[in-house]
């Protein structure tokens, strides 16, 4: 299910410009409204999720004032438009059925972390797409 990953290589395409993964989109929101500038910068920095990361890491005290309030709405948009815009991983998504979608990572706020306690917001927000994209048949 690695498909699901932000740092997948599956490109999206948001108000008209791509980005080559979900997570360049969901690093570029941090900035959109406030600093178009360095969201632009992480949607061509390159093809790495992790230079995206580290290009928005380097710039978080310019970093919308309300992201933590914004965070999780942010990352179900990049990835519902992740998953509508490829059809393998909605089907995919799809034939999960109601199941538990778990995101195994360390970060205990979007995934369940080292201890499995963590909130796994990546995990419900795919929860989340899915029932939006049964809804859109």
């Amino acid at each position: 299910y690695y498909g699901f990953s932000n740092s997948s290589p599956y490109p999206v395409q948001y108000n008209g410009k791509n980005y080559p993964t979900s997570e360049h989109l969901f690093q570029a929101f941090k900035y959109m409204d406030n600093h178009p500038e360095i969201a632009e910068k992480i949607r061509t920095v390159s093809k790495s999720p992790n230079d995206a990361y580290w290009h928005s890491q380097a710039h978080s005290a310019y970093q919308h004032p309300d992201w933590d309030r914004m965070r999780t709405s942010k990352m179900e948009i990049a990835l519902w438009h992740k998953v509508s815009q490829n059809e393998d991983l909605r089907l995919k998504l799809l034939e999960t059925g109601d199941a538990e979608l778990i995101h195994y990572t360390d970060n205990e706020f979007w995934g369940v972390g080292k201890n499995r306690q963590g909130r796994n917001e990546e995990g419900k927000a795919l929860e989340r797409v899915r029932n939006g994209l049964r809804g859109s048949k």
